[in-house]
């Protein structure tokens, strides 16, 4: 599509693709909603409604703006749609997990452990699916169990490069004089996010879903 046309024409262009984005922030509210709900925490109306409404218009017109950029930014709309599959990969681990333990009570020990391991897997499987036919769109010769471990592999290397960001920035540079150190911490915790989702995009893109 030429790069010069409105954004009313590119919008009409990818119609498909921001109803998409619509509808996945649409049920990453819902998501958000059963999270807080089974941690214990009853959503004020102002908020359910603010999240039913703010997520689909923030993920619909976010892949819009991303859309219009994409001539400065060549991977900015599949950059986009890789950061709305990751914020609905996320409530969904969280969504579990708290219904997990609002039926068994338990928030700790062996079993504390085995729910992160499954519900991590789950937010993998979504990520994973979305991916492939939404934000790569690839139609490669790998068989699945091959695309899959590779997915596998770079989300656990993104992993651990957010754990070594993370300690690097809190345990290694530490916090400057007169900064607490539990936004430091936060601070740390946040550059570390971006740092691995970065290494996963690229990973995804590159290594993952790589056209044959």
């Amino acid at each position: 599509m030429n790069q010069n046309n409105s954004l009313g024409d590119i919008a009409r262009y990818y119609i498909k693709d921001v109803k998409i984005a619509a509808l996945l922030g649409f049920v990453t509210a819902i998501l958000t909603f059963v999270a807080l709900m089974m941690g214990g925490y009853t959503p004020h109306p102002v908020l359910w409604i603010t999240l039913m409404f703010g997520f689909p218009f923030v993920t619909f017109f976010g892949l819009l703006a991303a859309i219009a950029l994409q001539g400065m930014f060549p991977h900015a709309v599949q950059f986009a749609k890789f950061g709305i599959i990751g914020g609905l990969s996320t409530l969904i681990n969280l969504a579990i997990l708290n219904t997990l333990f609002f039926f068994t009570g338990i928030t700790s020990g062996p079993l504390f452990s085995a729910f992160v391991a499954g519900t991590f897997f789950f937010g993998l499987l979504n990520g994973f699916f979305f991916n492939k036919h939404w934000a790569f769109k690839t139609r490669t010769n790998n068989k699945l169990h091959i695309e899959f471990g590779k997915f596998v592999l770079v989300a656990f290397g993104g992993l651990i490069i957010n754990v070594i960001t993370a300690s690097f920035i809190v345990n290694v540079i530490g916090a400057p004089e007169g900064v607490p150190l539990t936004f430091w911490a936060n601070t740390g915790a946040v550059v570390a996010v971006f740092v691995a989702m970065t290494w996963n995009f690229f990973g995804y893109k590159y290594f993952v879903f790589k056209e044959d």
